[in-house]
């Protein structure tokens, strides 16, 4: 019997064992669930679940923005109203919220393995509720004019600029096919800061900027922006081949913290692959094609 007659027998005896489980015994090795990477084509699932992560992770600035809305000039007290008793007792929870949202942020950026699959929900639950308190502490600690000025609808328009650049990001990634079509997003970005700065002047009349404060809002909006779009289309054409396709909790980590580090090392220093790594890459990825090409010779 032949090499190729050697390598059809074992294939074929593979496949029974598959498709017939009752036969035997079948080794763990052979069963095993191969992982399945972004590249090739298998990253819409990982950018818009990514995309929809960071933009959950921003509604406390949307429910800000309602206060804002709808309790115009008694927003302040309205926030204090949650937080009438002892203050010693609220700046504890902060600074636990805010040791336990930056554990969570950095565990997963040093080793990737802890937010792996399943592992990611609770440690998203937990860095949302973390995140959610810290807002609204914030907002009401800057709304009581306890250091010189009444800042909270400073921080409402920087809260504005990263809720509309999330959004912007969840459009991009539904229409990130072939590419991460960036302008998508700053458009969006820009619009959604638009709408809020005129709900905010017309119907709630708290928030009167000029216009170069303006500016500089809508330029921090527009950056926020960009940085999510390239950073999204860096995660799959350059680091495609370290995450899964249920690596979604990693991918709205990574996001946030790549810029300290990751996103100038892909845009600066990373080398482009050569062809030749390529080829080999995607032959390494199919076993299976080899074994059917040495057949065919």
């Amino acid at each position: 019997m032949s090499l190729n007659e050697n390598q059809s027998a074992k294939k074929i005896s593979v496949t029974v064992a598959v498709n017939e489980p009752e036969v035997g015994f079948i080794d763990e090795m052979e069963t095993a669930k191969p992982r399945i990477d972004i590249t090739r084509g298998r990253h819409r699932t990982f950018v818009i679940t990514t995309s929809i992560l960071l933009f959950v992770s921003h509604l406390p600035y949307l429910l800000v923005f309602i206060a804002f809305m709808v309790k115009k000039e008694k927003t302040n007290q309205f926030l204090f109203s949650f937080f009438q008793q002892n203050q010693d007792v609220y700046w504890t929870y902060a600074i636990v919220a805010c040791v336990i949202y930056f554990i969570i942020l950095i565990a997963p950026t040093v080793f990737p393995k802890v937010g792996h699959g399943v592992f990611g929900i609770p440690l998203y639950a937990m860095l949302w509720i973390c995140g959610f308190y810290m807002i609204i502490f914030g907002f009401m600690k800057q709304s009581q004019g306890k250091y010189g000025n009444d800042s909270g609808d400073i921080l409402l328009f920087f809260g504005c600029a990263f809720y509309n650049a999330s959004f912007g990001l969840f459009i991009t990634a539904c229409f990130s096919i072939k590419r991460v079509p960036k302008a998508i997003g700053l458009g969006v970005t820009l619009v959604g800061m638009l709408l809020c700065l005129l709900l905010l002047w017309l119907f709630s009349q708290t928030t009167f900027k000029p216009m170069w404060e303006n500016f500089l809002y809508f330029l921090f909006a527009a950056g926020v922006s960009l940085y999510y779009s390239y950073d999204l289309e860096l995660m799959v054409r350059k680091r495609g081949s370290e995450y899964s396709t249920t690596d979604w909790f990693n991918g709205f980590i990574h996001i946030q913290t790549d810029i300290t580090f990751r996103i100038w090392k892909d845009l600066f220093f990373s080398k482009p692959k050569i062809n030749e790594e390529i080829v080999a890459e995607l032959s390494a990825s199919e076993p299976e094609i080899q074994v059917e090409e040495s057949e065919i010779k």
